[in-house]
């Protein structure tokens, strides 16, 4: 059964997320010729194209770590999430068997700091 836990994103900024797979009696798993997969959706439903798709090389790296994974979703890619709330999994394929390690909430929390293309100086002096 896949382990639960929520996440949130905050738009425009770098969303990391550090995982070490791990069996019943603590013991690293080691993720040699397995594929990993994550996908965010607007629900469990959704069957429209993900807000975020992921995979191994591509957003998820191994840590060097038995068993240890790193989710990497950059600002530029995060920046253009919707303020919401939406669903994720991560899925281990190792052969035919198919693992889902972990699901639960995503929190995407809105952008405060705005980037200006340009900027326009003005002195401003107080008497």
């Amino acid at each position: 059964m896949a382990g639960l836990h929520n996440i949130e994103i905050i738009q425009g900024s770098t969303f990391t997320l550090e995982i070490q797979w791990k069996d019943a009696s603590d013991t690293p798993i080691s993720l040699d010729g397995m594929l990993i997969n994550m996908q965010i959706r607007k629900s469990f439903e959704d069957n429209d194209t993900p807000l975020i798709d992921l995979s191994l090389g591509n957003g998820i790296t191994y840590t060097g770590d038995i068993g240890g994974m790193i989710i990497t979703i950059p600002a530029n890619i995060t920046r253009n999430l919707k303020q919401s709330t939406a669903k994720y999994d991560i899925e281990i394929t190792n052969g035919d068997q198919v693992i889902n390690l972990l699901r639960g909430n995503v929190n995407i929390i809105g952008e405060i700091t705005r980037w200006v293309l340009s900027l326009i100086h003005k002195k401003v002096s107080w008497s």
